[in-house]
């Protein structure tokens, strides 16, 4: 199935359906993203940070893409004195050109009073968020328009058993993860700032953990933050350090809500890891916009627009550094997802 497939689906799906305890909510977005890159990384608008070519590179790399569309469907029936949940979200950015349909997300969640247990593929605990610990929103993973997120944050997609409680403003969780890590968050919402713990340990050594922060600083400024040590660590560093290392990654960022319907970001992340033949740094820093364009019955538009520059280094002494912006045009159905 092609990206453009998804305007199809998407209009048959625009509306959610119920019928007695069952609900069917589809939600999702069409997207279109250019791409200038002054060297190349790979025929794919998510940028492979951890390859980034070295020096020597003037391989110019230029596209759009609808590869970062997407689909998502929200399932949900009471079951006794709780809710049972499903959850599944595909993109197309499984092959190399973006043409691949690729599940991200699929899980089903049973909740009951302040407990929730599910099983299934979503984001790891180590994965920060702006409020709570949901893995569907609120997932604090940047405002930029580049689908592999950014330099700096930590945590994947993995599959996992969850259990999670909630006692007020406080959120625990723990997961076996990925079949070998164990991975436990406690997370607590305040009135302006959002923070949490998490750890791993786990198979292969994997020991770690890490804190995050979203700090609501005024109605219009939002600071975010994350830093994340572990061996093993490489893994969970978006393809920018070796799976089986010691890394250590960090990512800071500034959100400002101008006079709407702006509003302006700015982030630095890097990651340093252990002695390997791969890469001892990548970093990248980043400044952009995005503009709210329109609402109509079906949901919203917003243009998304930034600039990054990103850097590396391998442990033999060889470095590298390229330019590149990007621009989104996306319309939302339903709610929205990271």
């Amino acid at each position: 199935m092609k990206p453009a497939t998804t305007i199809l689906l998407m209009a048959a799906f625009a509306k959610g359906t119920e019928a007695g305890d069952l609900s069917l909510r589809p939600s999702g977005f069409l997207e279109v993203i250019g791409v200038s890159r002054s060297a190349g990384t790979g025929r794919t608008a998510g940028t492979r940070f951890g390859s980034i070519p070295l020096a020597g590179s003037t391989f110019r790399e230029t596209m759009a893409s609808l590869g970062h569309s997407r689909l998502a469907l929200d399932v949900d029936r009471r079951l006794g004195s709780g809710q049972l949940a499903g959850y599944v979200e595909c993109d197309f950015l499984a092959g190399p050109q973006d043409h691949v349909l690729r599940f991200r997300q699929y899980y089903v969640q049973y909740s009951t009073g302040k407990w929730e247990i599910a099983t299934g593929k979503q984001w790891s605990l180590i994965r920060p968020n702006r409020i709570g610990i949901s893995s569907r929103e609120n997932v604090l993973s940047t405002l930029v328009a580049d689908p592999s997120y950014h330099v700096g944050l930590a945590g994947l997609r993995n599959r996992q058993i969850r259990v999670a409680v909630q006692e007020g403003k406080w959120h625990i969780a723990a997961a076996f993860e990925d079949g070998r890590d164990l991975v436990a968050k406690a997370a607590h919402d305040g009135e302006r700032l959002h923070w949490e713990a998490s750890a791993v340990a786990g198979g292969n050594g994997h020991r770690g953990g890490g804190v995050s922060a979203y700090w609501r600083v005024t109605s219009r400024v939002m600071l975010s933050g994350q830093q994340f040590s572990a061996r093993g660590g490489g893994k969970y560093a978006l393809g920018t350090a070796p799976g089986w290392v010691k890394a250590d990654s960090m990512l800071g960022g500034v959100e400002v809500k101008l006079k709407p319907p702006w509003q302006v970001f700015g982030y630095y992340g890097t990651v340093v890891a252990a002695k390997s033949p791969q890469n001892r740094n990548v970093r990248e820093w980043t400044a952009g916009c995005v503009r709210e364009l329109l609402a109509d019955r079906l949901g919203r538009m917003q243009f998304t627009a930034q600039y990054s520059r990103l850097g590396r280094s391998v442990w033999d002494g060889q470095k590298g550094e390229i330019g590149m912006w990007m621009a989104a045009v996306r319309h939302t159905w339903g709610e929205r997802r990271n």
